[in-house]
């Protein structure tokens, strides 16, 4: 589980720096012909970027489709289960 120093984070900064990063980095230590790892990477990248997916997931469930601008992940974790 990921665990930010802040709660109050805004979604789309967190979206595509953090979120994105975590998958790209996924792709890259996941690519065999890079061979960066050398079989001790275990798709953790990959975990975090779920667990970090799902906690801005309530964020877009507003009544307009669009996101808020900013969320609390410590409080939206604790109140969607998802």
């Amino acid at each position: 589980m990921m665990r930010f120093p802040y709660h109050l984070i805004v979604i789309i900064q967190c979206n595509i720096r953090v979120l994105g990063g975590l998958v790209s980095a996924h792709l890259l230590a996941s690519d065999s012909s890079k061979k960066l790892f050398q079989g001790a990477y275990k798709n953790q990248l990959l975990a975090l970027a779920e667990d970090l997916g799902k906690r801005f997931l309530p964020a877009f469930d507003t009544p307009t489709g669009l996101p808020y601008a900013w969320i609390n992940l410590k409080v939206l974790h604790r109140a969607f289960k998802v």
